[in-house]
């Protein structure tokens, strides 16, 4: 999983990945802004098909 941080709140995209990361299949994208969802929120199955993308705003 890779997140980030800003100002101790996460800022940008989160990324989590299916085990084993090294074949690079996307879990799930989420995008934070001053620590609160906001933006698109997708979620892949283990093909890399999108199964849902929501966007969220503030």
């Amino acid at each position: 999983m890779l997140e980030y941080y800003l100002h101790d709140k996460r800022d940008g995209v989160e990324t989590k990945y299916f085990i084993p990361k090294a074949n690079k299949s996307l879990k799930s994208t989420k995008t934070y802004s001053e620590g609160k969802l906001h933006g698109e929120c997708i979620t892949y199955n283990d093909n890399s098909k999108i199964l849902k993308k929501i966007h969220i705003g503030i």
